[in-house]
């Protein structure tokens, strides 16, 4: 069963649909934390419009002191508030990545780590089970795997398992730009450099100031949730992940 999160109560549903792994109910429950801070803050804003997918948390479920709180706090520092929320959306879809390489790696591990495992010295010591030391080894090919690039990571996914991170290349480029600009965004104060240009194949002036706002935050859940939960399904069928 499917766990789904209604904004109106802030509980949970069950549906009839397939199973979600373990990575992806992780990812929910961080999103859903985050939709509530977005909500906040689009109230707070008050830029909804009657299609912005926030509308209904927004007018019925943000007032009461945290939605003045907000009120006092956006004013000039919305562009601020918008991009740690942009860049924390893109570092729960990156975690969800990793996590779900995991399982992958756990239910079948010569795709990803070989037939022939080194153990050295040290993994061998203090360790209570074989299990234990499988799971060790593959987290640790996990993490291995998300410092990658996500552009290398899809192609060395595509090769080894035979298994497509991305529905197809317009869904994979719309994650790769909110991936690469949360980057921009930590690493450069939102500064556009060569690299971020080259790895978008962008046309951007070098130097210019890149400022999230309220539309990018709906933009970039939608995208990034979508694109997580189309995964989900096809690592599901594909391996039988519960």
């Amino acid at each position: 069963m499917t766990k789904i999160m209604s904004f109106n109560n802030l509980e949970s549903e069950e549906t009839g649909e397939a199973s979600t792994t373990k990575a992806f109910e992780n990812y929910s429950f961080t999103q859903y934390r985050l939709d509530a801070l977005i909500y906040f803050v689009n109230s707070a804003a008050r830029s909804y419009d009657a299609n912005d997918p926030f509308r209904e948390f927004a007018e019925n479920g943000a007032s009461g002191p945290l939605k003045e709180r907000f009120d006092d706090l956006l004013g000039s520092n919305s562009a601020t508030i918008c991009e740690l929320l942009y860049c924390r959306m893109a570092d729960n879809f990156e975690l969800y990545i990793q996590d779900l390489l995991f399982e992958l790696i756990r239910v079948t591990p010569k795709a990803f780590i070989g037939a022939e495992q080194q153990l050295n010295f040290h993994e061998l010591l203090g360790v209570k089970s074989i299990e234990e030391i499988l799971s060790a080894k593959f987290e640790s090919k996990a993490e291995e795997l998300a410092r990658f690039d996500l552009n290398t990571l899809r192609k060395r996914i595509l090769k080894d398992a035979k298994f497509d991170l991305f529905a197809d290349d317009d869904e994979f480029q719309k994650v790769y730009e909110i991936v690469q600009t949360r980057h921009l965004f930590v690493h450069n104060n939102g500064r556009v450099t060569e690299r971020y240009r080259s790895k978008l194949n962008s046309t951007i002036d070098i130097g210019s100031q890149l400022v999230a706002q309220y539309k990018d935050l709906a933009t970039a859940r939608n995208t990034l949730s979508k694109a997580a939960s189309d995964l989900d399904q096809r690592a599901i069928a594909k391996w039988n992940l519960y």
